[in-house]
């Protein structure tokens, strides 16, 4: 293993009793510190952030200038009811990288999707089939941003999700049923992974 993501969500719920950009800034360079010393050519992210505007990300890098150097990628989350939403988001923590000067850094999108159930006004509650829609769309745009946007890998959410708890928005998100068959999203996410792949020159993909 190579590839570290330092957390998830940090700057969101997962963080408590609430966010705290220096906390997490401490904890990320003695883990980035102590996986570099291990393993020189480690890839260690800052984990999966939510989108707040880059208040967060801002306030890391300016509480710990060492950051830089140390910082090896940005995981992102970038949630948001529609796929232009989403490219929107993306864009937006391209900005807030290139004003603190690290616009080079990679960016991994580890997380993003949409729901088939959970609480009625959820924003990201769809129909399976709106969902295969978004995928359909989603996986060029993200393929054609890789380089303007330092876009080095892509994770939608989440594979599999029981889909048991009505009122759980965790249980729907699931790109594959509870039996194993694929929803409409997860074929359309591969059938969108297939025809990009056909477009790359074999000598490009090995």
């Amino acid at each position: 293993m190579h590839t570290y993501e330092i957390w998830n969500e940090e700057n969101g719920s997962f963080w408590t009793p609430e966010p705290d950009p220096s906390d997490y800034a401490d904890l990320f360079v003695r883990a980035a510190d102590a996986i570099h010393a291990y393993d020189q050519h480690a890839t260690v992210m800052i984990g999966g952030l939510i989108d707040d505007g880059g208040g967060f990300l801002s306030s890391l890098f300016s509480l710990r200038p060492d950051l830089a150097g140390r910082v090896d990628a940005v995981a992102y989350h970038p949630y948001a009811t529609t796929v232009d939403g989403v490219m929107h988001s993306i864009d937006g923590l391209k900005a807030t990288l290139a004003q603190l000067g690290e616009g080079s850094l990679p960016v991994y999108v580890t997380e993003v999707g949409w729901l088939t159930g959970g609480s009625a006004g959820d924003p990201l509650l769809m129909s399976d089939s709106a969902r295969a829609a978004n995928m359909t769309e989603l996986v060029p745009r993200i393929a054609a941003a890789r380089t303007s946007d330092h876009i080095a890998g892509f994770m939608p959410y989440t594979f599999w999700t029981p889909e048991q708890n009505p009122d759980d928005r965790e249980d729907w998100y699931g790109l594959w049923h509870e039996d194993g068959t694929a929803t409409l999203a997860g074929s359309a996410y591969v059938d969108a992974v297939a025809r990009r792949q056909a477009t790359i020159p074999s000598r490009a993909r090995s």
